[in-house]
Formats: structure tokens, C-alpha cells, sequence
């Protein structure tokens, strides 16, 4: 079930519902009870449910066969200053560009680099870890 952004044109409030993409566009702000609220486009959350990065292994099992990818990859995270480790996972969800050094997750600590990434991004996560998007 897709997340949704709302913003509320009389009052500034801003809030994420889950709804079914079938579902009527809220239009209800529950803070000032005015018909002013719109959906905006957001930015995607990253899920992180109970088996997140379990079993990921390394970089190379990630990217299975192929290597162009992995190669890509690698090569724009070292022209950033960033040499990956094996033990890396790669997360793209949160990349903000090929090779992103953000965006890899060292496996010894991953919920808490994601949290840290996510939060210093203004992304919303949610399942195992859980960040709220600043209100804006």
C-alpha cells in the first residue's frame, strides 16, 4: 500500500497516509478540520522490514552475474573518494547519484548507517528502521 504526502494549504501541516491507490485523495486537514489538503509528490519511502539485508552478502552476490554493473558502480563510488568494501551493501534507494558513497552500508552495522543516511537525507524509512521525513 502506497504512502502518501499531504500538505494542507490554510495551515502548513504536512502528513504521510497509507492508502490504497484506488482510494479517495484526502481532502480534510485533521489539524485546522479545513478542506485545504492536497497530495503532493514525495519522495518514496524506503522499506526496511524484519529480514532486511539478511542473507545480502557481499557486494558481489548483490550483483550476481553481472559485472558491468558492479563495475559501473564501483568505479563512480572510487572517483568519489569512497573504495568499497566486499563486505559493502549497496543501496540504491537511498544513492542520490551511480556509486553514491552514502549508499553503501557497511554489513557490520547496517539499520544504524541507513538511519543515519536517511536522516541526514530527509528520506523516510520505515519496517526495521524507522524515519519520519521533516515536515516542511
Amino acid at each position: 500500500m502506497p504512502l502518501y504526502d499531504y500538505t494542507c494549504d490554510a495551515c502548513g501541516s504536512h502528513l504521510e497516509e497509507f492508502q490504497r491507490m484506488a482510494d479517495p485523495h484526502l481532502t480534510k486537514c485533521p489539524i485546522c478540520r479545513k478542506s485545504k489538503l492536497r497530495r503532493v509528490i514525495g519522495v518514496p519511502t524506503i522499506r526496511t522490514d524484519g529480514t532486511f539485508l539478511a542473507g545480502v552478502g557481499t557486494l558481489r552476490h548483490q550483483f550476481g552475474d553481472d559485472d558491468a554493473e558492479l563495475g559501473r558502480v564501483v568505479k563512480a563510488a572510487r572517483q568519489q573518494g569512497y573504495e568499497p568494501k566486499a563486505s559493502d551493501y549497496y543501496c540504491p534507494s537511498i544513492a542520490s547519484r551511480c556509486g553514491d558513497p552514502g549508499a553503501f552500508i557497511p554489513h557490520h552495522t547496517p539499520k544504524g548507517d541507513i538511519r543515519r543516511m536517511c536522516e541526514k537525507r530527509d528520506l523516510a524509512c520505515d519496517g526495521a528502521v524507522k524515519v519520519k521525513r521533516r515536515a516542511k
